[in-house]
Formats: C-alpha cells, structure tokens, sequence
C-alpha cells in the first residue's frame, strides 16, 4: 500500500509532468475552471467536458484555493507465471488534470496498492463461500484506499503547485479496467 498524498505530491510537484503541454486544453488546473469559448470545450473529449465534471468539481471545491485534483483509478489483475497462481492486481492512478495523451504515458500513473491473488494455494476443494471471497477482496480495496479516506477525511492537503499555494481537494471520478475486474469492484456476483 502506498500513501495517497505522497503519491498524488510527486505528480503535482514533478515539473517535468506538471507542463502545459500536458495538460488538458481549456482547462485551467488551479481552479477547475473550465475556459469560456475554447474550441476543446465545445465537444466531448476531456474529462472537464463531461458532464460530470461540474458537479463533482462544486461538491468537493467550496473555497477559492481549492484546487480540483480528481483520479482515474485503474485496476486488474495481472498475472507473473503461465497458470495465473502468481497474480496479483495492481491499483494506479493517475489524474484527470493530465491530457490523454499523458495519460497514456507510464510516467504519469501512481500506485495506490496491490491486491494479492487471495485464492492461492486454497485449490479446487476451496469451501469459502463467494460472498466471504468478495468480502476478502473488498477489505483489501478498503485498506488499498484508506489513505483517500483520510485525504477527504481531512479536507484536503495544502501544497504548492505551479508556485502557487493550494489546497487540493482529491476525489476519485471513475474506474477503469476490463469487465471482469470491474466486476470485481463492484462486487457484482459472476454469472
């Protein structure tokens, strides 16, 4: 597990990501705002022109210095031997401040955690019942997110970022994966 804050800190203050060139176009990262009249804004393609985007952004935002820090979390299981024994799912993130292009860059993604494959060495006679796996699994997600919580629980962090001192206010806006991991996540029964 990996602290939230620690993580989300290396990007903001890295400032060979923290670029203009990487950032979402007609979005300014400091507030959230997003542009009045730029041509990105008119259609769907960034996170900010979703219509998610506002609200979300005025549930976590109140205060002038708050700075909107929003996470595209990512997990899936991934697996090291032929047989999927040795598997585990790694959960990243990175943020929504970034454009795709960036977020298609390696660099600009973070763990949070990884979930250990929690069926190894139960074998086919395993007599878990499925709703105590789900649970096993969503205890590790919990304690994989603790350090969110306590983000939120504290509203917020203060941090300089482009030089300018902010309070960042972290939220997740959406998970991405395959079907059978968001599955998973959710802990929608199979089937």
């Amino acid at each position: 597990v990996f602290d939230a804050k620690h993580m989300i800190k290396s990007l903001l203050t890295d400032p060979s990501l923290m670029k203009e060139s990487n950032f979402a176009e007609g979005y300014n990262v400091l507030t959230g705002d997003v542009v009045k009249g730029h041509p990105e804004n008119k259609k769907y393609g960034e996170v900010h022109t979703g219509d998610a985007w506002k609200p979300a952004m005025m549930r976590y935002c109140q205060n002038m210095n708050d700075m909107p820090v929003a996470l595209i979390v990512f997990a899936d299981k991934t697996h090291t031997d032929l047989h999927g024994a040795l598997s585990l799912t790694p959960v990243i993130f990175t943020l929504t401040l970034f454009n795709r292009a960036s977020r298609n860059n390696p660099r600009f993604w973070r763990p949070l955690g990884y979930i250990p494959n929690l069926g190894y060495g139960k074998g086919t006679a395993d007599k878990t019942a499925t709703r105590d796996k789900i649970q096993d699994e969503h205890n590790c997600i919990s304690f994989v997110l603790e350090s969110l919580k306590k983000i939120n629980i504290e509203n917020g962090f203060q941090c300089v970022v482009l030089g300018r001192l902010v309070c960042v206010k972290v939220w997740i806006h959406f998970f991405i994966g395959d079907t059978e991991g968001n599955i998973e996540l959710l802990g929608q029964y199979p089937g």
